[in-house]
């Protein structure tokens, strides 16, 4: 296996030959390439990998050049009525927590403020709940054609800007390039950007007027890390409730039924976790499945409902060695009926879910925090938890979840005080009280900025490297660059180029360092050339064919890859059409062919 140092080199040269790219592409003044090359640096640097970079200016500063040459239409006042804000999202989805981020802000705040949406680059249906949302608030819903140039997505989202808003708010992917070139001039209104993914690498420092941090740690890093000094803490919004409301815990018939449906006594004691299955695998001492047999066998009367993780690999074990009391339900829309299920939530790691963490305890579930790890990424730190104390290891979670589990009384306090802080934070009125703090902060025009960011910390490059790299083992060795073709294509983002004279030396140079008895780095190196030599067939660059072909036989000179790339190797030196004479006669000379000899010339 690649160690760590190798494999964020490799990272690292992959990033960097997708920048490469961008600047050449520049130099010949294709700047819709460049902007698509940037994309796929952003996807890699944010997506695929860590290897310690959360920022790049000097990247960015190559997108604002392409947005500064770009026409800017005055801006077009308001006449009367709630102040406009326009809400910018790369793309929605039906389970996604920034996608019901965006429509609880409008359905709390549509008194005082207008809020209509654009969506740059929405592949996916598009989910009826958000649209419904969005108009029933009296906002507008604006989806950019995803197959338009990029370039020609951030003039039309500037136009929109011009004439439909007062202050923009960024929910944007990390790799999103748009709001880059279309926010690359001061004539624009303030933007405030959401910063829904603090840990990783995201495009648009240059251009935010203020950023929106969800949590203490998140903040940090956007001033440290980041260069960016103007940021507030604005909660995750919950919805509209009030300390009023008697929202404590669903009816009885509500937990009989679903208790029913998922094959649970009335009297059993039940434990809930919420999170994407990859959140929970194993990291050093920190594996949750394991913690939780631990827990269910010393609680015999207890069960576990995992929401997310699918009943198969180490889950479906740990739940044949409890007898079947743990429940991996796979993903699921509607959090509400195991909410009305369960009596206690344990909140996952080493990665754990705020949001799921948050509706849990609005729910009226007292909730186990996650042990602390060496740094704060995994964790949910929150204005409305701050009080309640983290364990300091795996082995006091275990035994916290057991002392709950023994105490129905502590259960209904404790969920009690936890959901009043969090409708003090995250919704109806206490919400809006943040929100009044952000408008405060807004800007009332807009500039451009020239950040100076940083290293993360050491413990925290580590970690995430180090978790990355634990996945990508699970998951097998991957195709980096036919992953990032596969987006490429996915976004209607065809590129032209592929790897350079840099890049392939680096991966041959770190082939000849590394291998191992699997020959899983052999693999990964050759396969990265493999993609890029058919991508170079498709685009009929047979110069580059050639090289990769080249390449790929250093590597591993009997592998059936190379066999299957000889045949457009030869086809580039005397034609597709010859090619296909000399695959006919090959057959035939294998008695495959048909009575009638093909003809040769």
């Amino acid at each position: 296996m690649l160690n760590d140092d190798v494999f964020s080199r490799f990272c690292s040269a992959v990033y960097h030959w997708c920048v490469r790219m961008v600047w050449e592409n520049m130099r010949r003044g294709d700047s819709e390439q460049a902007a698509r090359w940037a994309w796929l640096a952003g996807f890699h640097a944010s997506r695929n990998v860590f290897f310690g970079t959360v920022a790049d200016p000097a990247l960015e500063d190559q997108l604002l050049t392409i947005g500064r040459a770009l026409p800017t239409p005055l801006r077009r006042a308001e006449k009367s009525g709630r102040p406009r804000y326009l809400h910018v999202l790369t793309e929605t989805y039906a389970t996604g927590g920034h996608t019901r981020l965006c429509r609880r802000w409008i359905e709390l705040d549509w008194l005082r403020h207008r809020h209509s949406v654009v969506l740059t680059a929405q592949v996916q249906s598009l989910p009826e709940d958000f649209r419904q949302s969005v108009i029933r608030h009296g906002g507008e819903l604006v989806v950019l054609d995803p197959s338009a140039p990029l370039v020609d997505r951030a003039l039309q989202l500037r136009r929109l800007v011009c004439e439909r808003a007062d202050v923009v708010v960024l929910h944007t992917h990390p790799e999103d390039t748009i709001a880059i070139m279309a926010f690359a001039v001061e004539g624009v209104p303030p933007v405030v950007l959401l910063n829904h993914a603090d840990h990783l690498f995201w495009f648009g420092g240059s251009i935010a007027d203020l950023v929106l941090d969800f949590r203490q740690s998140g903040q940090e890093r956007t001033k440290e890390c980041r260069g960016i000094r103007d940021s507030v803490i604005l909660p995750i919004p919950l919805g509209q409730h009030s300390l009023t409301d008697e929202v404590l815990r669903p009816d009885r018939a509500a937990r009989q039924c679903e208790r029913a449906r998922l094959g649970i006594p009335e009297d059993a004691v039940v434990f809930l976790t919420v999170g994407w299955p990859d959140r929970y695998n194993a990291h050093a001492n920190y594996d949750f499945v394991a913690a939780a047999i631990e827990i269910l066998n010393a609680c015999p009367r207890s069960y576990l409902v995992a929401v997310g993780p699918s009943n198969q690999g180490n889950w479906a074990a740990a739940s044949a060695k409890c007898g079947g009391r743990l429940k991996a339900l796979g993903r699921a829309l509607d959090f509400r009926p195991c909410h009305a299920a369960a009596d206690i939530y344990l909140e996952g790691f080493p990665w754990g879910s705020g949001t799921a963490l948050l509706e849990a305890g609005l729910a009226g579930l007292p909730c186990i925090r996650s042990p602390i790890l060496s740094t704060s990424l995994g964790r949910m730190d929150d204005l409305s938890i701050d009080y309640l104390p983290s364990p300091s290891d795996v082995g006091e979670y275990v035994g916290a979840a057991v002392e709950m589990a023994a105490a129905a009384g502590k259960r209904q306090d404790d969920g009690r005080r936890l959901q009043q802080t969090i409708i003090e934070h995250h919704c109806g009125e206490g919400w809006l009280r943040h929100l009044q703090v952000v408008e405060s902060r807004i800007p009332t025009g807009h500039q451009i900025y020239v950040r100076r960011p940083c290293s993360l910390p050491k413990a925290e490059k580590t970690y995430l490297s180090a978790v990355r790299r634990e996945l990508i083992a699970r998951s097998g060795w991957p195709d980096w660059l036919g992953r990032l073709y596969a987006v490429a294509q996915h976004q209607n983002l065809p590129v032209r180029g592929g790897v350079d004279r840099e890049l392939r030396q680096s991966i041959l140079a770190m082939r000849c360092e590394n291998s191992d008895e699997s020959g899983a780095p052999t693999n990964w190196f050759r396969d990265c050339l493999v993609t890029d030599a058919h991508l170079a067939y498709q685009q009929k660059d047979w110069c580059r064919l050639r090289k990769d072909f080249l390449a790929c036989l250093r590597i591993d000179p009997l592998s059936e890859q190379n066999r299957q790339l000889a045949g457009p190797v030869v086809e580039s030196f005397i034609g597709s059409r010859r090619a296909q004479q000399l695959r006919a006669l090959k057959r035939y000379l294998r008695g495959e062919n048909t009575p009638e000899q093909p003809r040769v010339t």
